[in-house]
């Protein structure tokens, strides 16, 4: 009998539980199982039903977690204060959540409340989340995946700007196709740059998030690059030019916001370097990949296929760049500081954007109508030269953060100049091609210090709108005015001359060097004139201030 006792199921793990003291009681070998702690009767209940609509409230204590002993139930207010506090967030991202509704001590804590139950072992909710008190207020999260957001702005760059290379790297087929001198090739890219530049300005100022006015420029870059390859007057080029470059126009300055909110200013630099890797990327695929379509297709369809790109971008934007709520910018107490800062700046990224940009869309043209060379072999030497940003744009953000961001600016712009003079002597060929990629590695670096610069010069509730403006302004110097001058000078002289106009970019980038400096001095800001040494503070942000 006692062996068949033994035998029955579930006998040897009774045998085995402990039991209370007493006689004739088996030595116990397991310990009992301890009731939860500060629970009552309803415990379990109350755990079952409370992330559902009128579940049960908290109880003076949360209930025992898996690891770790009993926290109160104020923690994670007490967390969101801590965050809040003057400073706590050298990112500012404390800057942008609202202060919590007061409420009694046994009020449901704030949190993820509108999401359901959700396992205990899962990590933070990514994405966006209610504050207590304000069930129609929501606020973004957290940024808690920055590789993400960096691919995903790199992925972003390159679409924005190999999409406008793969244009201009077409316009030497399109003026054998259409007969259009190169005059008129100019005024066809510099309206596609104007549009961009218009767009930048406006981007900041747009009552829309940030998710929804990226994926949105997108989708009209890419329906206005499709529709330029079937486009046949010169007017209706113009316009979709335009569009085009507006629709890409909306990501620079919200990108930008995205990388300085992400990254601190002791790795801001070198995460806006790889942010200019991708841009150098695009600027050199897109023309190699012109030059090789062109051996087999016609522009027309080369530009259609290219268009894919576009769409890849806004799935990326949409997945892992972080929204930020419509008007950020527009919250009380948000202005516009017009300064002298402002035309320094904008002086700074024209010269950059002159050689990147308004240089490399004439390039092709300057080559085919300069020197003779065919249209395909003009679009593969843009991409071929156009591949030494790469190395300038991560040399950049090294040298921005090592030696301070207005120090290697004022060596890239001399360098820069040194090369431009050089190319107004040289006919082409591969010393041509030479001098061409020392200047593009110098003003690629200049422009990732650049942007280093503007992301130090201006406080949270001021960057996006003050990112856009002088973007639009660097732009219309640039990337507008650029090809425009060089196309009539091209058309009115020759080559050299059109050479020895491009040497005036480095030269307004000096002045602007020096125009920011004399402004940061007589304001009292924060300019990070070499490694580690910064003069004074900046001042308080508005979350410090309250």
């Amino acid at each position: 009998m006692r062996r068949a006792h033994r035998l029955r199921r579930g006998a040897l793990l009774h045998g085995l539980r402990a039991r209370r003291p007493g006689p004739r009681r088996r030595r116990h070998v397991l310990p009992a199982a301890a009731r939860r702690a500060r629970e009552g009767a309803r415990a379990a209940l109350d755990r079952r039903l409370r992330g559902r609509p009128g579940g049960a409230a908290p109880r003076d204590r949360e209930p025992r977690r898996a690891v770790g002993r009993p926290r109160p139930a104020d923690a994670r207010l007490r967390r969101a204060a801590r965050e809040r506090a003057a400073g706590a967030d050298p990112h500012d991202q404390a800057a942008r959540l609202p202060e919590p509704a007061p409420g009694p001590p046994d009020a449901p804590r704030p949190g993820l409340v509108a999401h359901g139950r959700r396992p205990r072992h899962a990590g933070p909710r990514r994405g966006r989340r209610r504050v207590q008190g304000q069930a129609g207020a929501e606020v973004p999260g957290p940024l808690r995946r920055p590789a993400a957001a960096l691919a995903a702005c790199c992925l972003s760059f390159f679409w924005a700007q190999s999409a406008r290379a793969v244009l201009y790297s077409a316009m030497p087929a399109l003026s054998l196709e259409t007969g259009l001198d190169p005059a008129r090739i100019g005024l066809v890219t510099g309206t596609l740059y104007a549009g961009y530049a218009v767009a930048l300005w406006a981007s900041g100022f747009l009552p829309f998030g940030r998710r929804a006015t990226i994926v949105g420029g997108f989708l009209l870059t890419v329906l206005g690059n499709v529709a330029f390859a079937r486009s046949e007057a010169l007017g209706a080029m113009l316009v979709i030019a335009a569009l085009g470059g507006a629709g890409i126009g909306f990501y620079l300055p919200r990108g930008t916001a995205v990388l300085v909110e992400t990254f601190g200013p002791e790795t801001r630099a070198r995460a806006i370097g790889w942010h200019e890797v991708a841009a150098s990327l695009g600027l050199m695929l897109g023309p190699l990949f012109m030059g090789a379509a062109l051996l087999r297709v016609d522009w027309r369809t080369a530009v259609t296929l290219f268009s894919v790109v576009g769409v890849a971008a806004c799935l990326a934007v949409w997945r892992w760049v972080p929204d930020a709520p419509a008007g950020a910018a527009r919250r009380a107490g948000a202005r516009l500081p017009l300064d002298a800062r402002i035309p320094a700046l904008a002086a700074i990224g024209g010269a950059c954007f002159a050689v990147i940009s308004g240089f490399f869309t004439m390039l092709p043209t300057l080559a085919a109508r300069g020197f003779g060379v065919p249209p395909a072999e003009a679009a593969s030497f843009t991409g071929w030269t156009r591949a030494s940003g790469l190395v300038g744009a991560f040399l950049g953000g090294f040298a921005a953060d090592l030696a301070g961001r207005l120090p290697s600016l004022a060596a890239w712009f001399l360098v820069a100049l040194a090369a431009a003079a050089g190319l107004a002597l040289l006919d082409y060929g591969w010393a041509f091609g030479a001098l061409v990629m020392v200047m593009t590695v110098a003003a690629c670096a200049g422009a990732t210090a650049y942007y280093a610069l503007l992301g130090d010069a201006y406080r949270p509730d001021e960057r996006e709108r003050v990112f856009g403006v002088i973007a639009a302004a660097a732009s219309l110097v640039g990337s507008v005015g650029t090809p425009v001058v060089l196309g009539l000078v091209l058309n009115a002289f020759s080559a050299r001359a059109a050479l020895l106009v491009l040497a005036g970019a480095p030269l307004l980038g000096l002045a602007g060097v020096i125009a920011f400096h004399r402004a940061s001095r007589a304001r009292g800001l924060n300019v990070r004139t070499s490694a580690g040494v910064k003069r004074r503070s900046l001042p308080p942000t508005t979350t410090q201030r309250a």
